[in-house]
């Protein structure tokens, strides 16, 4: 009877019921590997330096046209420092003309006021 037993523990022993107590303890689930980390972290950093090239394309064209703008600006200066001077050269001749004028005048005045003086004398 002996040999009875023992298949009978045989029997009772089965591995498939024990296995689900074995990983019953608290564990850290793995991840999928290392490398499905590092293709999400290279993946968002590609999505950034896409951004940062996007940003610098637009500061480059702000920038272009700022420059344009300020040529413009300029170039509406330049013609208005021309054509300043030019009044200011006019203004000067017709003021010298007519201080001319007057200092003839002014200096016929004088000749007739001398004239009148030396005929009163």
């Amino acid at each position: 009877m002996a040999g009875s037993q023992t298949t009978q523990e045989n029997n009772n022993y089965r591995p498939s019921i024990l296995a689900v107590y074995q990983g019953a303890g608290v564990s850290k689930k793995s991840k999928n590997g290392r490398k499905a980390m590092l293709s999400a972290k290279a993946k968002r950093q590609e999505k950034g330096m896409d951004r940062a090239e996007v940003v610098v394309d637009k500061q480059e064209k702000s920038i272009e046209r700022s420059k344009e703008r300020a040529r413009i600006v300029q170039g509406r200066a330049k013609a208005w420092d021309e054509l300043n001077k030019k009044m200011l050269a006019q203004n000067a001749n017709e003021e010298a003309q007519v201080m001319l004028a007057l200092g003839e005048n002014w200096a016929d005045k004088e000749n007739d006021a001398d004239a009148d003086r030396g005929n009163r004398r």
